[in-house]
């Protein structure tokens, strides 16, 4: 989460009376930790060929099988998660970014 969107939040939940501040605390902090998480990194499908060494449509292939997922932007632009990629050139089984 962005500092802006954060800094918004607590303006928002300081001015709502019926939110204790104790409470407030514990949503601020949550939010703050989950900004910290690990952040997608994408790429495209040249590049994830790369990572598996095998031809672009081998990756769409892979993708349509469900071995890993799309993140489409629109209809003719699409990147995959290339954390996930790594993970089924390693081990051959889906991650979907979760940690092990």
């Amino acid at each position: 989460m962005k500092r802006e969107t954060l800094l918004c939040m607590g303006a928002l939940l300081r001015a709502d009376p019926t939110i204790n501040p104790r409470r407030r605390d514990e949503i601020l902090e949550v939010c703050r930790r989950d900004s910290h998480r690990r952040r997608r990194r994408t790429g495209t499908t040249r590049q994830a060929a790369e990572i598996l060494g095998v031809h672009p449509k081998t990756v769409r292939s892979y993708a349509k099988q469900g071995k890993f997922s799309v993140i489409r932007h629109s209809g003719r632009r699409t990147r995959y998660d290339l954390d996930e990629v790594q993970a089924f050139a390693d081990n051959g089984t889906q991650n979907n970014g979760e940690e092990k």
